[in-house]
């Protein structure tokens, strides 16, 4: 008997089957990382209306009760050559209500408007990020896909080998029956038998974690599933120059784009730091209705001009240039790392295809020689000129071929799912 991981291999199966596209379209929908990019989108936009609202008109609305309590003295005179008295007049209590608008408007603030031009400059940075955070899923979900593909391949393989071994147990115990070949024979294949089953069980077990790590790649899949037999084509230019690649990667990696934004609003910000030497210009107009009481209350406007200038803060605003120059050097030094980053990523994924097409053709080569062999074994151990070492090392042989083959294919695909990443592109 088995253990579960084997019977749960992609050939004893009838499940679901999901494929690489499936897999991308489940990511898209409910992948958190990128409902969590969406979110710092919003967040960043909802910043943009705050340094926005500085700008527009502020209009208040107020209404005011007070009840006031209170005495006060008066001088009167008493004629010609009397002298003045003073009098004590009664303490009174008033109600006064009071209600009105208040509004004010921003003419000139250079400050705000840079600020402003920075929020915008740093929503569009935060998109870029969240197209960044989409390809990084995307990678993740090939990235797993194949893996689990591949283990699916190697299981595969070990299910082939263990059959094989069976097969080769049968014979070897017929003819140790009849005594044509020794009983050592007959242990050792029977110990091969048991190095496959192992294999084949290490094997199932890789293939269904690594389809536990797709599955959480994916944001979650319900239930069972095998995983399809796609492969990636060939990436659009995968065999150009490099530095043709390298352009295009600078020009489409939204990494970079996000940086270049953020370095355009710190230069907003540092205009915005600047506007701190600069006055401030607004206009305020209020209109309200006052009285003793509410049938008997006076109207009441006023409007003018608000000059602002902060002559001296103690080197503030110097600090605060030299703060934000500072971040937009931190900028540069990223966007000069990025690119450096960029290009050796394009050359490595270049180069893994490359070694992929290359890999996978001597695999086959390899594969087909290694088959070759196991026939020409199972032959002379049949006709008792061969010895089941020979035949137990062209098993292995060929067991290792097919392995290297199943690898060396699926390996191009992840290598251009690489590639595509470098490149900042989708097929």
């Amino acid at each position: 008997m088995l253990p579960a991981a084997v019977l749960a291999l992609p050939a004893a199966a009838a499940g679901r089957v999901l494929s690489l596209s499936e897999a991308l379209q489940l990511a898209a929908k409910q992948q958190p990382s990128l409902q969590q990019a969406e979110a710092l989108v919003d967040a960043a936009e909802g910043r943009r209306w705050q340094q926005r609202s500085v700008l527009l008109p502020q209009l208040t609305g107020t209404a005011v009760y007070q009840r006031v309590h209170g005495s006060t003295r008066a001088t009167t005179s008493g004629g010609s050559g009397t002298a003045a008295t003073d009098v004590a007049v009664s303490p009174t209590t008033t109600n006064i209500f009071s209600a009105g608008l208040n509004l004010y408007q921003t003419i000139w603030d250079f400050g705000a408007i840079e600020r402003f031009r920075a929020a915008g400059h740093l929503v569009d940075a935060q998109r870029a990020t969240a197209r960044a955070t989409a390809l990084q899923v995307d990678l993740q979900v090939r990235a797993t896909f194949f893996q689990a593909r591949t283990y699916a391949a190697l299981a595969e393989v070990a299910r082939e080998t263990l059959d094989n071994q069976v097969k080769h147990q049968t014979q070897v115990e017929a003819f140790a029956k009849v005594g044509i070949r020794p009983e050592i024979d007959l242990a050792q294949s029977r110990t091969a038998v048991a190095n496959a089953q192992l294999q084949l069980v290490n094997a199932g077990n890789n293939y269904l974690l690594a389809k536990a790590q797709l599955r959480q790649a994916v944001g979650g899949i319900a239930g069972d599933f095998e995983v399809g037999a796609d492969e990636l084509a060939a990436v659009e230019g995968e065999s150009e120059p490099l530095d043709a690649l390298t352009e295009r990667a600078v020009k489409n990696r939204p990494e970079l784009a996000a940086l270049l934004l953020q370095q355009d609003a710190t230069a907003s910000a540092v205009r915005a730091a600047q506007g701190g030497y600069l006055p401030t210009l607004g206009a305020a107009a209020a209109v309200a209705e006052t009285g003793t009481t509410l049938d008997r209350l006076g109207f009441n406007w006023q409007f003018g001009f608000t000059l602002s200038w902060s002559l001296f803060q103690g080197g503030l605003t110097a600090g605060q240039v030299r703060e934000q120059r500072a971040n937009w050097n931190n900028y540069d030094a990223q966007v000069q790392a990025q690119r450096l980053a960029i290009a050796l990523q394009v050359e490595q994924a270049q180069l893994s295809v490359q070694a992929g097409l290359s890999g996978l053709e001597a695999a086959r080569a390899a594969e087909a020689n290694a088959r070759l062999q196991l026939q020409l074994a199972e032959g002379r151990y049949t006709q008792g000129v061969g010895s089941i070492i020979e035949l137990g090392d062209a098993q292995v042989a060929f067991s290792t071929a097919e392995a290297q083959r199943a690898q060396a294919q699926f390996a191009i695909s992840s290598a251009r799912a690489q590639l595509l990443a470098a490149l900042g592109q989708t097929p």
